[in-house]
């Protein structure tokens, strides 16, 4: 059986939503793991028709199953925009740095949280963030979240390498 064919019997079962509601107050759910990203759909799903376009974060045991959780809510609710806040690969105590890959998806969902949570409530979809139990407890910039993204095109004439290494400081 697919996920969505999963998520469509979830649905109808009036045990499902009986859960649903539950989370009204504040509820814990356990889960199998098979049935862990249609509980979390169900979730998200009722937020969509209100208007709520703030962000919701799921917390995965690890990077793996914080990436499969994203793919499975994806598929199950396009109209959310789903990102994964990756977990630095590196320790603090250690001399290296991050991969510039993972600086920039940590970046890039930074800056889709901070849209979505300062945009109009009617104004587009709401935002799923999963993130790692590491990814999560791991510190953040608080001048992170602020942070413009640096444009940079071939034969477009900008600012001075300079400039563009203030701005990244």
């Amino acid at each position: 059986m697919s996920l969505a064919g999963l998520d469509r019997l979830l649905t109808d079962s009036e045990s499902f939503a009986r859960a649903l509601e539950a989370t009204e107050q504040s509820a814990d759910f356990v889960a199998a793991e098979a049935l862990r990203p249609a509980l979390m759909a169900g979730l998200v799903r009722p937020r969509i028709p209100r208007g709520s376009r703030g962000s919701l974060l799921l917390i995965a045991a690890t990077s793996r199953e914080a990436e499969a959780l994203r793919s499975a809510i994806a598929s199950l609710l396009p109209e959310a925009i789903t990102v994964e806040f990756p977990a630095w690969e590196t320790l603090p105590h250690e001399r290296l740095s991050p991969s510039a890959e993972t600086v920039g998806r940590r970046s890039a969902a930074l800056r889709l949280l901070r849209e979505a949570n300062t945009a109009p409530a009617d104004s587009g979809h709401p935002l799923v963030l999963v993130a790692s139990v590491r990814a999560a407890l791991q510190p953040v910039s608080p001048h992170a979240a602020n942070a413009e993204p640096i444009v940079l095109q071939a034969g477009v004439e900008g600012a001075g390498l300079e400039a563009i290494a203030v701005k990244l400081v």
